[in-house]
């Protein structure tokens, strides 16, 4: 399931029109409905502030948005060099 989904279904769970959800994660319709459709990855404070909201994983959230958490970047190319190396 795309990030724009997983948001408007947590929405909808809610009973929330946009105009409520946005204004509760702190941003514009305009910026919900784009990220809503697919149009627009959110960005990092909007994860945030819906991870905390909705006590939901971060981490789940930001690789919806195929964004690659800071804390695994060094794992995913220390494995990436181990792999190298080994062929």
């Amino acid at each position: 399931m795309l990030i724009g989904e997983t948001i408007k279904n947590i929405r909808r769970e809610q009973k929330l029109t946009q105009d409520n959800f946005a204004y509760e994660l702190g941003c514009k319709k305009s910026y919900l409905s784009r990220v809503e459709r697919g149009r627009l990855l959110p960005g990092g404070a909007f994860i945030k502030r819906l991870a905390e909201l909705y006590k939901l994983d971060e981490t789940v959230l930001i690789l919806q948005c195929g964004k690659i958490p800071r804390q695994m970047e060094g794992a995913i190319a220390q494995q990436l060099l181990e792999s190298k190396t080994q062929t």
